[in-house]
C-alpha cells in the first residue's frame, strides 16, 4: 500500500526489524488465541519463503485479524470470509468463498 500512498515500500531490513519488535510485543500482550493464530499465519508464510504465498495464507491472516477483534470484545457475527481482506485487497472475492461465515 506504500506505493499507492506515494511512500517508499519498506526494505527487507525494515520488515525484519518490525516483525522482531512486533513479535516481542505479541508475546507480552497477545492473548493465547491471538498468539496461536499469528503463529499459524507466520508458519504458513515461512513454508513459502521466496515464493508467492497462496490465498490460504491470506485467509490465515484474516483469521488472525478476527482473533484480535474477538480478543477486543467484538463478536464478528455479521462478518463473512473475505470481509476484512476486502478492506485492502480489491479482488479478494475472486479467491474466497463469499458465503462462508466467520467462526
Amino acid at each position: 500500500m506504500a506505493d499507492k500512498a506515494g511512500q517508499k515500500p519498506p526494505n527487507e531490513q525494515e520488515i525484519i526489524k518490525f516483525l522482531q519488535d512486533f513479535t516481542q510485543k505479541l508475546i507480552v500482550w497477545g492473548s493465547d488465541s491471538v498468539l496461536k493464530s499469528f503463529t499459524t499465519f507466520r508458519e504458513s508464510l515461512i513454508s513459502y519463503s521466496g515464493k508467492e504465498p497462496p490465498v490460504e495464507s491470506l485467509v490465515l491472516f484474516e483469521n488472525y485479524m478476527l482473533e484480535i477483534r474477538r480478543d477486543l470484545g467484538h463478536k464478528n457475527k455479521n462478518l463473512e470470509s473475505g470481509d476484512i481482506l476486502a478492506l485492502f485487497i480489491n479482488d479478494i472475492r475472486k479467491y474466497t468463498n463469499p458465503d462462508a461465515t466467520v467462526q
